[in-house]
């Protein structure tokens, strides 16, 4: 039975080397290393290159500047789901904030969901990864 639960994270605002914009609410690695332990070793799943965290921006460009960055190091309060999700190469907890939506809008950016129905309320899915099956070179 699917439940959820709510906690806080950080907000952290960052240029990538390349040039792309990005945000992430940096959550408690509590969460990521419980729900990681429940998936059965025989799947070989790989650990996160980075930090437990939602992406809130990744691959897009803000439309509206002035509000990048305005609420770095921030508590947010987000939901995350107890039902592990299983891609073909990821593992992933569906999460929603209406206030991360609220960031989106400010910086200019649609809220949408793309993969999974959201919940009653919000208008977009996010998401922690807990693993991955790809092999690291």
């Amino acid at each position: 039975m699917e439940r959820w639960f709510e906690s806080t994270g950080t907000l952290h605002y960052s240029r990538l080397s390349n040039g792309d914009y990005r945000l992430v609410l940096l959550i408690d690695k509590g969460i990521y290393l419980f729900y990681k332990s429940l998936i059965p070793r025989w799947f070989r799943v790989f650990g996160q290159r980075y930090d437990p965290h939602i992406s809130v921006v990744r691959k897009e460009t803000p439309t509206n500047l002035t509000a990048w960055g305005k609420y770095e190091g921030k508590r947010v309060p987000f939901l995350y789901s107890n039902h592990i999700h299983r891609g073909l190469q990821y593992w992933w907890l569906d999460c929603h904030s209406l206030e991360l939506e609220h960031i989106r809008e400010e910086l200019g950016l649609v809220n949408e969901a793309k993969f999974h129905k959201p919940l009653d309320g919000y208008s977009k899915v996010f998401h922690t990864t807990i693993g991955n099956h790809k092999e690291e070179v």
